[in-house]
Protein backbone atom coordinates (compact mmCIF):
# COMPACT_ATOMS: atom_id res chain seq x y z
CA UNK A 1 0.00 0.00 0.00
CA UNK A 2 1.34 3.29 -0.80
CA UNK A 3 2.31 5.29 2.20
CA UNK A 4 3.63 2.47 4.46
CA UNK A 5 7.21 2.66 3.58
CA UNK A 6 6.62 6.33 5.34
CA UNK A 7 6.29 4.64 9.03
CA UNK A 8 9.20 2.39 8.41
CA UNK A 9 11.38 5.53 8.10
CA UNK A 10 9.47 7.18 11.64
CA UNK A 11 10.52 3.99 13.50
CA UNK A 12 7.33 2.55 13.24
CA UNK A 13 8.19 -0.43 11.21
CA UNK A 14 5.77 -2.55 13.57
CA UNK A 15 2.59 -1.04 11.35
CA UNK A 16 4.74 -2.64 8.29
CA UNK A 17 5.02 -6.14 9.80
CA UNK A 18 1.45 -6.18 11.32
CA UNK A 19 0.07 -5.28 7.72
CA UNK A 20 1.70 -8.03 6.25
CA UNK A 21 1.01 -10.33 9.09
CA UNK A 22 -3.34 -9.25 8.24
CA UNK A 23 -2.69 -8.50 4.46
CA UNK A 24 -3.03 -5.19 5.00
CA UNK A 25 -0.55 -4.16 2.24
CA UNK A 26 -2.46 -4.64 -0.32
CA UNK A 27 -5.23 -2.16 1.39
CA UNK A 28 -8.94 -3.50 2.18
CA UNK A 29 -10.99 -0.92 4.04
CA UNK A 30 -13.62 -3.87 5.10
CA UNK A 31 -11.11 -6.38 6.56
CA UNK A 32 -9.13 -3.12 7.92
CA UNK A 33 -12.45 -2.20 9.65
CA UNK A 34 -12.76 -5.60 10.43
CA UNK A 35 -9.77 -6.24 12.09
CA UNK A 36 -10.07 -3.31 14.46
CA UNK A 37 -13.36 -3.72 15.60
CA UNK A 38 -12.01 -6.97 16.36
CA UNK A 39 -9.33 -6.03 18.42
CA UNK A 40 -10.91 -2.76 20.16
CA UNK A 41 -13.07 -5.93 21.39
CA UNK A 42 -10.48 -8.05 22.92
CA UNK A 43 -8.29 -5.96 23.99
CA UNK A 44 -10.22 -5.30 26.94
CA UNK A 45 -10.85 -8.69 27.47
CA UNK A 46 -7.19 -9.53 27.27
CA UNK A 47 -6.04 -6.31 30.05
CA UNK A 48 -8.94 -7.75 32.41
CA UNK A 49 -7.74 -11.25 31.87
CA UNK A 50 -4.39 -10.63 32.35
CA UNK A 51 -5.18 -8.32 35.67
CA UNK A 52 -7.23 -11.37 37.17
CA UNK A 53 -4.80 -13.74 36.68
CA UNK A 54 -2.12 -11.82 39.43
CA UNK A 55 -5.16 -10.56 41.28
CA UNK A 56 -7.82 -11.80 43.02
CA UNK A 57 -10.99 -13.05 41.37
CA UNK A 58 -14.91 -13.01 42.67
CA UNK A 59 -18.24 -12.40 41.87
CA UNK A 60 -17.76 -8.56 42.01
CA UNK A 61 -15.23 -8.56 39.35
CA UNK A 62 -17.42 -9.51 36.54
CA UNK A 63 -18.29 -6.03 36.71
CA UNK A 64 -14.77 -4.71 35.71
CA UNK A 65 -15.01 -6.18 32.37
CA UNK A 66 -18.08 -3.87 31.51
CA UNK A 67 -16.50 -1.04 32.89
CA UNK A 68 -13.16 -1.10 31.43
CA UNK A 69 -14.32 -1.88 28.39
CA UNK A 70 -16.79 1.02 28.16
CA UNK A 71 -14.04 3.43 29.20
CA UNK A 72 -11.23 2.00 27.29
CA UNK A 73 -13.02 2.01 24.08
CA UNK A 74 -15.66 5.00 23.81
CA UNK A 75 -13.59 7.91 23.65
CA UNK A 76 -13.19 10.40 21.21
CA UNK A 77 -9.50 9.83 21.31
CA UNK A 78 -9.58 6.38 20.29
CA UNK A 79 -11.56 8.28 17.08
CA UNK A 80 -9.36 10.12 15.94
CA UNK A 81 -6.68 7.40 15.86
CA UNK A 82 -8.63 5.06 14.22
CA UNK A 83 -9.64 7.42 11.62
CA UNK A 84 -5.82 6.93 10.07
CA UNK A 85 -7.89 3.28 9.21
CA UNK A 86 -4.10 2.78 6.90
CA UNK A 87 -2.85 1.82 10.61
CA UNK A 88 -6.12 1.29 12.70
CA UNK A 89 -6.16 -2.40 12.93
CA UNK A 90 -2.15 -2.73 13.64
CA UNK A 91 -2.33 -0.13 16.31
CA UNK A 92 -5.07 -1.86 17.90
CA UNK A 93 -3.87 -5.29 17.70
CA UNK A 94 -0.39 -4.00 19.47
CA UNK A 95 -2.73 -2.91 22.02
CA UNK A 96 -3.84 -6.24 22.38
CA UNK A 97 -0.69 -7.40 22.53
CA UNK A 98 0.47 -5.22 25.43
CA UNK A 99 -1.84 -7.52 28.18
CA UNK A 100 -0.40 -10.51 26.59
CA UNK A 101 3.35 -8.75 27.04
CA UNK A 102 2.93 -8.23 30.46
CA UNK A 103 1.77 -11.65 31.57
CA UNK A 104 4.45 -13.65 29.39
CA UNK A 105 7.17 -11.45 31.30
CA UNK A 106 5.60 -12.11 34.97
CA UNK A 107 4.81 -16.14 33.98
CA UNK A 108 8.27 -15.87 33.28
CA UNK A 109 9.22 -14.25 36.64
CA UNK A 110 7.22 -16.67 38.37
CA UNK A 111 9.00 -19.80 37.55
CA UNK A 112 12.07 -19.17 35.42
CA UNK A 113 13.23 -22.58 35.03
CA UNK A 114 10.18 -23.81 33.90
CA UNK A 115 8.21 -21.02 32.08
CA UNK A 116 12.05 -19.27 30.66
CA UNK A 117 10.53 -19.49 26.80
CA UNK A 118 8.05 -16.98 28.07
CA UNK A 119 10.87 -13.89 28.35
CA UNK A 120 12.15 -14.50 24.90
CA UNK A 121 9.06 -14.79 23.45
CA UNK A 122 7.91 -11.37 25.77
CA UNK A 123 11.06 -9.52 24.41
CA UNK A 124 10.48 -10.69 21.23
CA UNK A 125 6.50 -8.88 21.06
CA UNK A 126 7.49 -5.54 22.65
CA UNK A 127 9.61 -5.42 19.39
CA UNK A 128 6.32 -5.68 17.17
CA UNK A 129 4.31 -3.29 20.03
CA UNK A 130 7.17 -0.77 20.85
CA UNK A 131 7.63 -0.48 16.83
CA UNK A 132 3.95 0.16 16.22
CA UNK A 133 3.25 3.29 18.04
CA UNK A 134 5.30 5.16 20.24
CA UNK A 135 2.75 5.69 23.07
CA UNK A 136 1.82 2.39 23.32
CA UNK A 137 5.29 2.00 25.36
CA UNK A 138 3.41 4.19 27.94
CA UNK A 139 0.56 2.04 28.03
CA UNK A 140 3.04 -1.57 28.40
CA UNK A 141 4.07 0.31 31.38
CA UNK A 142 1.14 1.80 32.82
CA UNK A 143 0.14 -2.18 32.62
CA UNK A 144 3.24 -2.99 34.26
CA UNK A 145 2.39 -0.76 37.05
CA UNK A 146 -1.22 -2.15 37.40
CA UNK A 147 0.47 -5.75 37.83
CA UNK A 148 2.04 -4.53 40.56
CA UNK A 149 -1.06 -3.03 42.33
CA UNK A 150 -2.97 -5.94 42.43
CA UNK A 151 -0.25 -8.60 42.66
CA UNK A 152 1.77 -6.91 45.76
CA UNK A 153 -1.46 -7.34 48.05
CA UNK A 154 -1.93 -11.07 46.84
CA UNK A 155 1.42 -12.24 47.07
CA UNK A 156 1.47 -10.80 50.29
CA UNK A 157 5.11 -8.98 49.44
CA UNK A 158 7.65 -7.81 52.02
CA UNK A 159 9.35 -4.35 50.75
CA UNK A 160 12.49 -6.58 49.55
CA UNK A 161 9.89 -8.34 47.20
CA UNK A 162 8.55 -5.70 45.82
CA UNK A 163 11.91 -3.90 45.03
CA UNK A 164 13.03 -7.58 43.64
CA UNK A 165 9.66 -7.43 41.40
CA UNK A 166 10.17 -3.94 40.53
CA UNK A 167 13.70 -4.52 39.17
CA UNK A 168 12.72 -7.30 37.19
CA UNK A 169 10.19 -5.93 35.48
CA UNK A 170 12.46 -2.98 34.83
CA UNK A 171 15.29 -4.89 33.55
CA UNK A 172 12.99 -6.73 31.23
CA UNK A 173 11.59 -3.68 29.71
CA UNK A 174 15.19 -1.96 29.32
CA UNK A 175 16.43 -5.18 27.44
CA UNK A 176 13.39 -4.99 25.48
CA UNK A 177 13.26 -1.46 24.73
CA UNK A 178 16.91 -1.10 23.96
CA UNK A 179 16.89 -3.82 21.36
CA UNK A 180 13.76 -1.87 19.97
CA UNK A 181 15.70 1.36 19.55
CA UNK A 182 18.77 -0.91 18.61
CA UNK A 183 17.11 -2.20 15.41
CA UNK A 184 15.19 1.25 15.17
CA UNK A 185 17.99 2.78 14.43
CA UNK A 186 19.96 0.84 12.23
CA UNK A 187 17.73 -0.46 9.81
CA UNK A 188 14.65 1.76 9.72
CA UNK A 189 13.82 5.51 11.58
CA UNK A 190 16.04 7.37 8.61
CA UNK A 191 14.25 10.47 9.34
CA UNK A 192 13.60 10.65 12.90
CA UNK A 193 11.70 9.92 15.77
CA UNK A 194 8.12 9.81 15.05
CA UNK A 195 7.65 12.15 18.24
CA UNK A 196 10.77 13.90 17.95
CA UNK A 197 9.24 17.11 15.52
CA UNK A 198 6.93 17.23 18.65
CA UNK A 199 9.47 18.09 21.54
CA UNK A 200 8.98 21.53 22.10
CA UNK A 201 11.09 21.22 24.89
CA UNK A 202 14.13 22.10 22.03
CA UNK A 203 12.40 25.19 20.59
CA UNK A 204 10.84 26.33 23.43
CA UNK A 205 12.20 27.98 26.93
CA UNK A 206 11.62 25.77 30.25
CA UNK A 207 9.31 28.14 31.67
CA UNK A 208 7.11 28.52 28.84
CA UNK A 209 7.20 24.45 28.65
CA UNK A 210 6.13 24.28 31.91
CA UNK A 211 2.97 26.65 31.84
CA UNK A 212 1.66 25.04 28.34
CA UNK A 213 2.30 21.64 30.38
CA UNK A 214 -0.25 22.87 33.41
CA UNK A 215 -2.49 24.19 30.78
CA UNK A 216 -2.94 21.12 29.13
CA UNK A 217 -3.62 19.04 32.16
CA UNK A 218 -6.01 21.77 33.22
CA UNK A 219 -7.93 21.36 29.95
CA UNK A 220 -7.91 17.68 30.01
CA UNK A 221 -9.15 17.51 33.51
CA UNK A 222 -12.02 19.88 32.46
CA UNK A 223 -15.10 19.43 30.52
CA UNK A 224 -13.97 20.35 26.82
CA UNK A 225 -15.38 18.75 24.27
CA UNK A 226 -15.28 16.49 22.61
CA UNK A 227 -12.36 14.61 23.65
CA UNK A 228 -12.53 15.59 27.31
CA UNK A 229 -15.68 14.93 29.97
CA UNK A 230 -14.58 16.14 33.29
CA UNK A 231 -15.41 12.88 34.75
CA UNK A 232 -11.66 11.64 34.84
CA UNK A 233 -10.69 13.70 37.74
CA UNK A 234 -14.19 12.71 39.19
CA UNK A 235 -12.98 9.09 39.34
CA UNK A 236 -9.18 9.93 40.16
CA UNK A 237 -10.79 11.31 43.61
CA UNK A 238 -13.21 8.38 43.84
CA UNK A 239 -9.97 5.84 43.41
CA UNK A 240 -8.23 8.01 46.49
CA UNK A 241 -10.58 7.54 48.71
CA UNK A 242 -11.81 3.80 47.46
CA UNK A 243 -7.82 3.46 48.42
CA UNK A 244 -7.62 5.09 51.43
CA UNK A 245 -10.08 3.11 53.12
CA UNK A 246 -8.87 -0.10 51.30
CA UNK A 247 -5.63 0.58 53.05
CA UNK A 248 -7.19 1.52 56.74
CA UNK A 249 -9.25 -2.21 56.56
CA UNK A 250 -9.86 -4.72 53.70
CA UNK A 251 -6.14 -4.79 53.29
CA UNK A 252 -4.28 -4.03 56.09
CA UNK A 253 -3.32 -8.03 56.95
CA UNK A 254 -2.51 -8.28 53.20
CA UNK A 255 -1.19 -5.86 51.23
CA UNK A 256 2.60 -5.11 51.43
CA UNK A 257 4.74 -1.61 50.76
CA UNK A 258 2.05 0.75 51.08
CA UNK A 259 4.56 3.61 49.61
CA UNK A 260 5.02 1.27 46.72
CA UNK A 261 1.39 0.87 45.68
CA UNK A 262 0.42 4.48 46.01
CA UNK A 263 3.32 5.87 43.82
CA UNK A 264 2.67 2.69 41.52
CA UNK A 265 -1.47 4.21 41.93
CA UNK A 266 -0.01 7.71 41.20
CA UNK A 267 1.45 6.93 38.77
CA UNK A 268 -1.36 5.30 36.90
CA UNK A 269 -3.61 8.26 37.31
CA UNK A 270 -0.84 10.87 36.08
CA UNK A 271 -0.15 8.57 33.03
CA UNK A 272 -2.05 10.42 30.78
CA UNK A 273 -0.05 13.91 31.75
CA UNK A 274 3.23 12.48 30.80
CA UNK A 275 2.95 12.88 27.55
CA UNK A 276 2.33 16.57 27.52
CA UNK A 277 6.34 16.55 30.03
CA UNK A 278 7.76 14.59 27.89
CA UNK A 279 6.46 16.63 24.77
CA UNK A 280 6.92 20.12 27.00
CA UNK A 281 3.70 21.10 25.89
CA UNK A 282 0.24 19.92 23.90
CA UNK A 283 0.24 16.20 21.96
CA UNK A 284 -1.46 15.50 19.36
CA UNK A 285 -5.13 14.32 20.27
CA UNK A 286 -4.94 11.21 18.09
CA UNK A 287 -1.45 9.97 20.52
CA UNK A 288 -3.69 10.42 23.67
CA UNK A 289 -5.47 7.02 23.48
CA UNK A 290 -3.65 6.31 26.79
CA UNK A 291 -6.20 8.33 28.64
CA UNK A 292 -9.42 6.04 27.72
CA UNK A 293 -6.66 3.36 28.43
CA UNK A 294 -5.56 4.67 32.45
CA UNK A 295 -9.63 5.86 33.10
CA UNK A 296 -10.34 2.17 32.27
CA UNK A 297 -7.52 0.90 34.71
CA UNK A 298 -8.41 3.79 37.58
CA UNK A 299 -12.13 2.23 37.11
CA UNK A 300 -10.74 -1.40 37.27
CA UNK A 301 -8.89 -0.64 40.43
CA UNK A 302 -11.75 0.98 42.27
CA UNK A 303 -13.93 -2.16 41.31
CA UNK A 304 -11.17 -4.35 42.81
CA UNK A 305 -10.64 -2.74 46.26
CA UNK A 306 -14.65 -2.55 46.55
CA UNK A 307 -14.65 -5.91 45.59
CA UNK A 308 -12.06 -7.04 48.53
CA UNK A 309 -14.33 -6.52 51.69
CA UNK A 310 -15.63 -9.50 53.41
CA UNK A 311 -19.28 -9.37 55.43
CA UNK A 312 -18.88 -10.25 59.34
CA UNK A 313 -21.05 -12.79 60.29
CA UNK A 314 -23.02 -13.04 56.79
CA UNK A 315 -24.43 -9.85 57.93
CA UNK A 316 -24.02 -6.29 56.41
CA UNK A 317 -22.29 -3.80 57.60
CA UNK A 318 -22.97 -0.04 57.26
CA UNK A 319 -19.36 0.18 55.70
CA UNK A 320 -20.09 -2.57 53.23
CA UNK A 321 -23.56 -0.58 52.40
CA UNK A 322 -21.66 2.19 51.64
CA UNK A 323 -19.40 0.64 49.40
CA UNK A 324 -22.25 -0.92 47.60
CA UNK A 325 -23.67 3.04 47.34
CA UNK A 326 -20.18 3.85 46.05
CA UNK A 327 -20.39 1.14 43.84
CA UNK A 328 -23.48 2.14 42.44
CA UNK A 329 -22.37 5.62 41.59
CA UNK A 330 -19.49 4.78 39.68
CA UNK A 331 -21.46 2.60 37.15
CA UNK A 332 -23.86 5.27 36.91
CA UNK A 333 -20.61 7.84 36.10
CA UNK A 334 -19.11 5.16 33.63
CA UNK A 335 -22.79 4.96 31.99
CA UNK A 336 -23.03 8.93 31.73
CA UNK A 337 -18.79 9.08 30.41
CA UNK A 338 -19.65 6.04 28.25
CA UNK A 339 -23.04 7.43 26.78
CA UNK A 340 -21.35 11.26 26.11
CA UNK A 341 -18.01 10.04 24.65
CA UNK A 342 -20.22 7.58 22.32
CA UNK A 343 -22.15 10.81 21.33
CA UNK A 344 -18.66 12.81 20.77
CA UNK A 345 -17.62 10.22 18.71
CA UNK A 346 -20.84 9.91 16.63
CA UNK A 347 -20.47 13.60 15.54
CA UNK A 348 -16.76 13.39 14.95
CA UNK A 349 -18.00 10.68 12.38
CA UNK A 350 -20.74 12.71 11.04
CA UNK A 351 -18.43 15.46 10.89
CA UNK A 352 -15.65 13.05 8.98
CA UNK A 353 -18.61 12.47 6.14
CA UNK A 354 -19.83 15.80 5.74
CA UNK A 355 -16.27 16.83 5.27
CA UNK A 356 -16.26 14.04 2.74
CA UNK A 357 -19.20 14.75 0.72
CA UNK A 358 -17.45 18.59 0.44
CA UNK A 359 -14.78 17.13 -0.89
CA UNK A 360 -15.93 14.59 -3.55
CA UNK A 361 -17.86 17.32 -4.72
CA UNK A 362 -15.03 20.05 -5.11
CA UNK A 363 -13.00 17.68 -6.25
CA UNK A 364 -15.19 16.88 -8.95
CA UNK A 365 -16.21 20.59 -9.59
CA UNK A 366 -12.25 21.32 -9.93
CA UNK A 367 -11.50 18.75 -12.33
CA UNK A 368 -13.71 20.18 -14.62
CA UNK A 369 -12.06 23.65 -14.11
CA UNK A 370 -8.70 22.11 -14.33
CA UNK A 371 -9.60 20.27 -17.93
CA UNK A 372 -11.14 23.43 -19.24
CA UNK A 373 -7.87 25.31 -18.36
CA UNK A 374 -5.46 23.17 -19.77
CA UNK A 375 -7.41 22.82 -22.57
CA UNK A 376 -6.51 26.60 -23.59
CA UNK A 377 -3.23 25.69 -23.09
CA UNK A 378 -1.44 24.83 -26.51
CA UNK A 379 -1.21 20.95 -26.58
CA UNK A 380 2.73 20.86 -27.20
CA UNK A 381 3.02 23.04 -23.93
CA UNK A 382 1.01 20.99 -21.62
CA UNK A 383 3.16 18.60 -20.52
CA UNK A 384 5.35 21.61 -19.77
CA UNK A 385 2.47 23.29 -16.65
CA UNK A 386 2.83 22.69 -13.55
CA UNK A 387 0.14 22.85 -10.90
CA UNK A 388 0.03 25.37 -7.94
CA UNK A 389 -2.65 24.97 -5.16
CA UNK A 390 -2.60 28.52 -3.02
CA UNK A 391 -4.99 29.26 0.00
CA UNK A 392 -7.20 26.57 1.70
CA UNK A 393 -10.94 25.28 0.96
CA UNK A 394 -13.40 26.88 3.21
CA UNK A 395 -15.72 24.35 5.05
CA UNK A 396 -19.24 25.38 6.13
CA UNK A 397 -20.19 23.30 9.05
CA UNK A 398 -23.15 23.25 10.96
CA UNK A 399 -24.52 23.18 14.61
CA UNK A 400 -23.68 19.04 14.59
CA UNK A 401 -19.93 19.26 13.29
CA UNK A 402 -17.41 18.76 15.53
CA UNK A 403 -13.93 19.77 13.94
CA UNK A 404 -10.59 18.65 15.51
CA UNK A 405 -7.14 18.94 13.87
CA UNK A 406 -6.97 16.26 11.59
CA UNK A 407 -10.63 15.23 11.85
CA UNK A 408 -13.47 17.33 9.63
CA UNK A 409 -10.50 18.39 7.63
CA UNK A 410 -10.69 19.30 4.27
CA UNK A 411 -8.30 17.63 2.08
CA UNK A 412 -7.83 20.67 -0.30
CA UNK A 413 -7.36 22.65 3.47
CA UNK A 414 -4.54 19.76 4.66
CA UNK A 415 -1.04 21.00 4.58
CA UNK A 416 -1.22 24.93 3.86
CA UNK A 417 2.66 25.07 2.82
CA UNK A 418 2.03 22.16 -0.11
CA UNK A 419 2.25 23.71 -3.30
CA UNK A 420 0.49 20.16 -4.98
CA UNK A 421 -1.83 19.52 -2.09
CA UNK A 422 -0.32 15.72 -2.33
CA UNK A 423 -3.62 14.75 -0.41
CA UNK A 424 -6.38 16.39 -2.42
CA UNK A 425 -4.46 15.15 -5.63
CA UNK A 426 -4.47 11.44 -3.80
CA UNK A 427 -8.05 11.92 -3.22
CA UNK A 428 -9.23 13.29 -6.47
CA UNK A 429 -7.62 10.25 -8.26
CA UNK A 430 -9.49 7.97 -5.83
CA UNK A 431 -12.55 9.56 -7.02
CA UNK A 432 -11.67 9.19 -10.67
CA UNK A 433 -10.41 12.57 -11.31
CA UNK A 434 -6.80 11.92 -12.06
CA UNK A 435 -4.94 15.63 -12.36
CA UNK A 436 -1.24 13.98 -10.86
CA UNK A 437 0.01 14.85 -13.83
CA UNK A 438 -0.32 18.50 -13.38
CA UNK A 439 -0.31 18.29 -9.49
CA UNK A 440 2.68 16.26 -8.42
CA UNK A 441 6.00 16.65 -5.88
CA UNK A 442 8.09 19.85 -5.82
CA UNK A 443 11.49 19.30 -4.67
CA UNK A 444 13.27 21.54 -2.33
CA UNK A 445 14.40 23.46 -5.09
CA UNK A 446 11.69 23.83 -7.11
CA UNK A 447 9.54 24.59 -4.10
CA UNK A 448 11.65 27.62 -3.05
CA UNK A 449 11.97 28.85 -6.99
CA UNK A 450 8.05 28.31 -7.40
CA UNK A 451 7.45 30.73 -4.10
CA UNK A 452 9.58 33.19 -5.10
CA UNK A 453 7.86 33.55 -8.44
CA UNK A 454 4.29 33.52 -7.00
CA UNK A 455 5.25 36.25 -4.49
CA UNK A 456 6.76 38.06 -7.33
CA UNK A 457 5.48 37.30 -10.93
CA UNK A 458 2.55 35.90 -10.76
CA UNK A 459 0.95 37.64 -7.03
CA UNK A 460 -1.13 40.67 -9.21
CA UNK A 461 -2.24 38.08 -11.49
CA UNK A 462 -3.38 35.90 -8.38
CA UNK A 463 -4.62 38.52 -6.37
CA UNK A 464 -7.00 39.24 -9.03
CA UNK A 465 -8.32 36.17 -9.60
CA UNK A 466 -11.81 35.17 -7.66
CA UNK A 467 -11.48 32.28 -5.30
CA UNK A 468 -12.97 29.07 -4.93
CA UNK A 469 -15.64 28.16 -6.49
CA UNK A 470 -16.08 31.32 -8.50
CA UNK A 471 -15.24 30.96 -12.48
CA UNK A 472 -11.57 31.66 -12.78
CA UNK A 473 -10.40 30.31 -9.54
CA UNK A 474 -8.38 27.65 -11.76
CA UNK A 475 -6.03 29.73 -14.28
CA UNK A 476 -2.65 28.82 -16.36
CA UNK A 477 0.04 31.94 -15.69
CA UNK A 478 3.15 32.23 -17.74
CA UNK A 479 6.03 33.59 -16.18
CA UNK A 480 8.45 35.77 -18.48
CA UNK A 481 11.16 32.84 -18.97
CA UNK A 482 8.07 31.12 -20.49
CA UNK A 483 7.19 28.86 -17.76
CA UNK A 484 3.51 27.91 -17.32
CA UNK A 485 1.94 27.27 -13.82
CA UNK A 486 -2.03 26.18 -13.48
CA UNK A 487 -3.20 27.80 -10.44
CA UNK A 488 -5.62 27.02 -8.13
CA UNK A 489 -7.04 29.83 -5.71
CA UNK A 490 -8.86 28.21 -3.09
CA UNK A 491 -9.26 31.29 -0.72
CA UNK A 492 -8.85 35.22 -1.28
CA UNK A 493 -6.37 35.10 1.56
CA UNK A 494 -3.71 33.20 -0.54
CA UNK A 495 -0.52 33.37 1.02
CA UNK A 496 0.82 30.39 3.09
CA UNK A 497 4.07 30.66 3.22
CA UNK A 498 5.39 33.64 5.98
CA UNK A 499 6.88 36.69 4.47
Amino acid sequence: MEGYDRFTVLGRQGITWLGKVFYLWWFNLYWAEALTVLFMVLAPIAYVFAFSSVGRQDRFLNISLIVFGTAYALSALWATQLYFLNQAAQVACACFLVPVTAVLVEKARENLKKNWVALPAAIGLMQIVFATYQTIILMYIVTVAMLFLLSSPEEKRSLKEDLEWLCYHIAVFFVGFTAYMVIAKKYFMSEADYLEGQIFWKTTDAQTCIQNILACVKRNLGNNPPFYTGLYLVMCVILVGVSIDYFMNAGKKKHGNRIFMVLAELFVMASPFLLFVYAGGDAADRIQFIMPFAQACILYLTVYMLSGYERKDGKRTVGSVARTLVLMILLIVVFRDGVIQASYCNRLYYTDEWVFQHDRAMAQDLYGKIKTAISEVEEEERAAVRGVFVGNAQVSYNGSCFKTSIMGESRFAYSPGDLAKDRAVRLMKALGYPVDDIFYYYSEGAAAYTKEMLKTEMKSDIDAMPSYPADGCVKVLTLRDGQKYMVVKLSDYWWMWGE
